[in-house]
């Protein structure tokens, strides 16, 4: 029987995603930096509007727009040399490739026939991108270099790529509190082991390379050292569900933005415990990281979507519009778009920064910061 993963808006929502990719050329702000080597800048995808928000983090001014030409930019992943950024579009079955340097699209790869979901952390040696889609769960390896589908995994569902790039892992619920997690051979596509968790899907692998965050209202702590033989070593009590978390660069800590509650949540990865609670004043999106202690939060004071029955789960009333519109937009749009903004924190005391507004025209799910040398909390 196919494995299928529920998504929250159901048909409606993919039947409206079938449809050529929106072309467009790229609006600009200011020209960006000769030399690509020495940036600092934060991608920042902006759903509802069909733009890439690219700030400089050395003035925290924005740069340039950059049109996906495609729907729904969501999750934004950097290559390890920094020259690449691969953004996954929630909204149509496309990775949009930017290049750095130039902060214009390179290319768009097909991934389906429906619509992405979020991606994985690219891998040292930067190779191979991997990308899903919904509802169905399949599971396409990219080439980064020519941006072709090299192979399909199919049916995995919520999926994450060791850092050793040799194994897949992938969450599906069996019942409303518990999934199944899986490890899959990226060599063979065979099956390596299994094992039950309490109900999370937004998967994260840490720094060791021998424990994975399985996330869901709670965080169920996996030693996945041997994939055929998976344990459940321990659960993290976070009490609420959350977006998709994300590791600092040093990977001691793990920021989960919650879903609507207007708070990030901070575990400590060698206790494996919450340590602290931020209060946004705001409704918490995507999270990313500069290699100087900065935690970078994208926020709306806008409900970005209700709780989902599966945690990182994206549930996109109230931001589909634009998204469905396929229609670029730089400008806020009631109605249509959230509006999104950039918090900046200090992940020493968890103090917020004062800095110049950084303002865009609609919500970032998953932030990509792109430090020289690359050090985003998912490499």
């Amino acid at each position: 029987m196919r494995r299928r993963w529920t998504w929250a808006l159901g048909s409606l929502l993919v039947a409206t995603a079938l449809v050529a990719p929106v072309r467009a050329t790229a609006h600009g702000t200011h020209e960006p930096r000769a030399n690509a080597s020495s940036t600092h800048y934060l991608f920042a995808p902006n759903f509802s509007s069909n733009v890439v928000s690219v700030f400089d983090l050395q003035t925290n001014k924005l740069i340039k727009y950059i049109d996906v030409q495609a729907k729904g930019p969501c999750c934004a992943h950097v290559t390890h040399d920094g020259k690449t950024v691969m953004v996954v579009d929630g909204f149509s079955p496309y990775v949009t490739t930017i290049d750095v340097g130039s902060l214009a699209v390179r290319r768009l790869t097909q991934i389906g026939n429906t619509i992405g979901d979020i991606g994985s952390d690219i891998q040292r040696g930067d190779r191979t991108f991997y990308a899903n889609d919904l509802p169905f769960g399949n599971v396409y390896a990219i080439d980064i270099a020519s941006g072709k589908v090299r192979k399909t995994f199919p049916d995995l569902g919520h999926f994450f790529v060791s850092r050793d790039g040799r194994t897949l892992y992938s969450a599906n619920p069996v019942s409303t509190s518990s999934s199944e997690l899986d490890a899959w051979s990226t060599r063979t596509g065979r099956k390596l082991g299994s094992v039950m968790t309490s109900g999370g899907s937004t998967l994260m692998m840490l720094r060791d390379n021998r424990h994975l965050y399985v996330q869901g209202n709670d965080i169920d702590v996996i030693d996945v050292s041997h994939p055929r033989h998976m344990r459940n070593v321990r659960t993290i009590a976070v009490g609420t569900a959350g977006w998709v978390g994300q590791l600092t660069p040093d990977g001691s800590q793990y920021w989960i933005p919650g879903e609507d509650d207007g708070y990030v949540t901070v575990v400590d990865t060698r206790l494996n415990k919450v340590v602290k609670r931020i209060a946004l004043g705001a409704y918490g999106g995507g999270i990313d990281f500069s290699r100087n202690g900065r935690a970078y939060v994208a926020v709306s004071n806008q409900p970005i979507a209700p709780v989902s029955g599966t945690a990182g789960a994206f549930s996109y009333l109230g931001v589909a519009p634009g998204a469905a519109l396929g229609i670029p937009s730089t400008t806020y749009r009631p109605g249509i778009d959230p509006p999104g903004e950039i918090y900046v924190y200090d992940t020493h005391d968890y103090t917020r920064i004062q800095t110049p507004p950084m303002k865009m025209p609609s919500i970032s799910f998953v932030l990509e910061v792109v430090d020289n040398p690359p050090t985003s909390g998912r490499s």
